[in-house]
């Protein structure tokens, strides 16, 4: 019997990081989350163009939620090109609005969007007019945190029922400071690898096929978790 048949699926909610690590259009990332604190002062992730043409991409962020109201997200270089196989280090640092030192928890977004440069270019649209501008999108956003020195993840677990009352599968929330890192999960004598990055206030269903707890989930940054 393989793993598949005890646990099929992982269903991700919210801005749960799993992502593949390359985007529509061929550009890789070296991070699929980003995490940091005052003692780092700032974080970064590597872009690579693995395409066959030349690409401009453009960065931005903005705040995932209320808590970061006041704080702001820094990105630099702002903007980029890269032929293919060049890579580009994109540096970011939280501050607040009015320039002072940013204050934890934050938790923003960065955005990119990107075009390819040997297109041909597109005519600016008249204002108001959203027509002709497929050529620049928004391609991927990177969840980034900005948390205390030594903040923790805190996971709450749950069965989730069927609506005929089976079990559906086990929702794990992060109600906690800093992502929960989720790498294995344990049902009796087998256990099934997972590789979960749950942010702060967000959850993740992990699927069972119907199985019923006991399950145990183990985390690279916190203690067990047992759903009885």
């Amino acid at each position: 019997m393989t793993f598949f048949d005890f646990f099929p699926r992982v269903t991700v909610f919210a801005a749960l990081a799993v992502l593949s690590g390359v985007s529509q259009a061929q550009i890789g990332f070296s991070h699929n989350w980003l995490e940091f604190s005052p003692a780092d002062k700032s974080t970064a992730v590597v872009f690579t163009n693995e395409g066959s043409q030349a690409i401009e991409l453009e960065f931005a962020s903005r705040l995932r939620d209320k808590r970061s109201a006041g704080q702001r997200l820094l990105v630099y270089p702002p903007v980029t090109r890269l032929g293919p196989g060049q890579k580009q280090t994109i540096r970011v640092m939280a501050q607040a609005v009015d320039g002072s030192p940013a204050r934890t928890p934050a938790f923003f977004w960065l955005d990119y969007r990107y075009k390819n440069l040997e297109d041909a270019e597109t005519p600016a649209p008249a204002p108001g007019d959203t027509a002709g501008r497929v050529s620049l999108r928004t391609a991927v956003s990177l969840p980034v945190s900005y948390v205390a020195n030594g903040a923790k993840p805190r996971a709450a677990a749950r069965v989730l029922p069927a609506d005929d009352g089976s079990v559906r599968g086990i929702v794990i929330a992060n109600t906690g400071q800093a992502a929960l890192r989720v790498h294995q999960m344990q049902r009796g004598a087998v256990t099934a690898p997972l590789k979960l990055t749950i942010l702060p206030g967000d959850s993740a269903l992990v699927e069972t096929g119907g199985l019923a707890p006991p399950f145990r989930f183990l985390a690279k940054n916190h203690p067990e978790i047992d759903v009885l």
